[in-house]
């Protein structure tokens, strides 16, 4: 019997699991996805759609730009918007932090 690689998203959703130390029962229940189709999902038997992502990521806790990276690796584009530490957003009423003339 040959085994099938596990697609990129599954992987990255496993090892999210694991870091968050929860098995696929923990997470389904924390998602609302059923355990069957979470364990399809990893395997890659089965794609999410982006609620499914994103419902995944909410339950993991997982950062915004970690949010957006799993939604590319699912084939969907990012959710939120990103901006460098050297946006106007970021340096804000800040002087100290726009860079010299």
């Amino acid at each position: 019997m040959t085994r099938t690689a596990v697609p990129p998203f599954g992987r990255q959703l496993r090892r999210w699991r694991g870091v968050r130390r929860l098995s696929q029962l923990d997470l389904s229940l924390r998602s609302g996805i059923a355990p069957r189709h979470l364990s399809f999902i990893e395997t890659g038997r089965s794609r999410p759609g982006k609620e499914v992502v994103l419902r995944l990521a909410d339950a993991l806790a997982l950062p915004l730009r970690e949010q957006n990276d799993l939604l590319r690796v699912a084939g969907f584009a990012p959710a939120w918007p990103e901006s460098g530490l050297s946006s106007e957003e970021q340096q804000g009423d800040r002087p100290w932090a726009s860079p010299p003339p």
